[in-house]
């Protein structure tokens, strides 16, 4: 094997729950405490950074979507932890669906559900769009940026965002939108990376196309949007934040 290729990271497990977070490392292959303190140390964010463009994953990330390894952690473990006991029915829409395989685990397990899948990435769109074909009438996948969605006010009963709000430069505009698509009543569930050493040093390769959000960032947010019944918590030893959130009536 040629010097350049790298390893993919392992999934991250705490307390028996899997954060599926998995990027490629081009700068480095194992970790030190120097690559750490260099990963950790990130200037200020600036919302203009990311005018006129959306960040898109790397192609290692992009791939591991895809294969069928992911696919049977998401549906048999992420899947379960990351609805909260919720059994999702009506018209939901996932922002960032990637390759469809959550959206896929959805619709096979809830009858009930409708869905509209969509990613930034055209190449994610396309392969999302195989990957739901075979739900018919019952799956639409759109192209689309989650900070600035197409859709109308007050649309869907559930809105799904399963570790992809690191990917959006702006991702408090993609909470925003969230709600404001939701119809009153309807939910905003799914769970997010933290910014920490070892999920920045995951995502060392990636420079300024992910913005991890710090705890009570979130929560922050939340406070000043429509929302009631907020739920949000810290899992996997802080790694990841889990949230749930209902459209005020």
């Amino acid at each position: 094997m040629a010097s350049s290729q790298r390893r993919l990271p392992s999934p991250v497990r705490g307390s028996g729950k899997v954060w599926a977070a998995v990027s490629w490392c081009g700068r480095c292959s194992a970790p030190s405490t120097t690559v750490m303190q260099q990963a950790h140390r990130r200037r200020p964010w600036n919302p203009d950074d990311y005018a006129g463009r959306v960040p898109e994953m790397v192609a290692a990330a992009k791939w591991m979507c895809t294969t069928v390894p992911y696919q049977l952690v998401t549906g048999r473990v992420v899947l379960p932890w990351a609805l909260q006991g919720l059994r999702p029915a009506g018209h939901a829409l996932e922002i960032g669906a990637g390759s469809g395989a959550m959206a896929a685990q959805l619709l096979g397990r809830y009858p009930a559900l409708t869905l509209v899948a969509t990613d930034y990435d055209p190449g994610m769109v396309a392969h999302a769009r195989k990957t739901l074909s075979t739900f018919g009438g019952r799956a639409t996948v759109k192209q689309a940026d989650a900070a600035k969605l197409v859709f109308e006010d007050d649309q869907f009963d559930l809105v799904l965002s399963f570790a992809m709000l690191h990917h959006v430069g702006n991702w408090p505009g993609a909470v925003r939108e969230a709600l404001r698509v939701l119809r009153p009543g309807g939910r905003f569930v799914g769970y997010d990376a933290l910014e920490a050493p070892l999920v920045r040093l995951l995502h060392c390769g990636e420079g300024d196309n992910v913005r991890l959000m710090r705890r009570g960032q979130l929560e922050a947010e939340l406070a000043g949007l429509p929302g009631t019944d907020v739920q949000v918590s810290n899992s996997c030893s802080g790694l990841v934040v889990r949230f749930r959130v209902a459209k005020t009536s």
